[in-house]
């Protein structure tokens, strides 16, 4: 395992084929919001693809995308390579990049672990008791449904929405130019999400423990608190719909049928000929 030296400096990321490499954050900024990878990295900038996510942990997987990095090659370092979001983060938070830098605690660190295919054979005592076959497809089955599970619960969560709205408009802008501008602006969005959405659980944990029955008989100060909980809570939700809701109309935007509609109707330039001859065929005709 390998710690990152710094968080605002590109690093230089060799995997071998089949390689996946593990990222861990402590990273939290001096007003103690925690920082993921993906936070701290873009990963299409250095050349990455993420595998999976879990932002709850601070904890991300990623693979060597097959693409050059651009910021790679503009730090002059091996591709795929770490490509720190520092600026983005300063500008959310403020500061200068220099600034934000020596505010951030916590470090980085890095394992990468190749992923090799395994297979397992039944042992004589399983063979005996139960055929191996009903043993496997029982242990498949129970894998689905923790799969299933754990990505149901992913996926209910609001971040998961924006998240799943931004490779939305990522792919549908990749082809076209003129939202090149848009495009840029989707990785600031997803940051502005995940800030929002580490609110949004904190909040929630805290409005959690509120014990009603003592707070109805409590300070006015305490149940004034308490309902400034309710709304920072209801801002950050709203701030994740308002994010997702913005990135849907990016896609919704940049689809095909919508640079058609902008292109010449061959159908009405063709009635629009014919409507001209018949036009001209009855000057003729008057004129005679």
């Amino acid at each position: 395992m390998t710690k990152l030296p710094s968080v605002a400096q590109v690093y230089g990321l060799p995997t071998a084929p089949g390689q996946i490499v593990t990222l861990r954050s402590t990273v939290r900024t001096a007003d103690g919001i925690a920082l993921t990878p993906i936070d701290l990295f873009d990963l299409g900038a250095g050349g990455l693809r993420l595998v999976d996510d879990d932002p709850l942990h601070q904890v991300a997987r990623v693979e060597d995308a097959g693409t050059y990095g651009a910021a790679c090659a503009a730090a002059h370092v091996p591709s795929p390579c770490l490509a720190p979001k520092i600026d983005a983060l300063a500008h959310t938070h403020l500061l200068t990049p220099e600034e934000l830098a020596r505010t951030l605690v916590g470090e980085v660190e890095i394992d990468a672990v190749v992923v090799h295919p395994t297979i397992v054979a039944p042992s004589p005592l399983e063979v005996d008791a139960i055929p191996w076959p009903v043993v496997a497809c029982g242990g498949v089955l129970a894998a689905i449904a923790i799969a299933v599970g754990v990505r149901a619960f992913v996926r209910g969560r609001p971040l998961a929405h924006v998240l799943g709205a931004a490779r939305a408009a990522r792919k549908a802008t990749r082809k076209d130019a003129t939202l090149a501008d848009v495009r840029s602006k989707i990785d600031d969005l997803v940051l502005y999400a995940r800030l929002a959405d580490r609110v949004r659980r904190d909040c929630a944990a805290r409005h959690a423990r509120i014990d009603r029955d003592a707070l109805a008989a409590g300070l006015p100060a305490e149940r004034e608190e308490a309902g400034r909980l309710e709304r920072d809570l209801a801002r950050a939700k709203g701030d994740l719909s308002r994010v997702a809701s913005a990135l849907r109309l990016v896609t919704m935007q940049a689809r095909e049928g919508r640079a058609r509609a902008t292109t010449p109707d061959p159908v009405a330039e063709l009635t629009a000929e014919l409507a001209m001859r018949d036009e001209a065929f009855a000057e003729l005709h008057a004129s005679e």
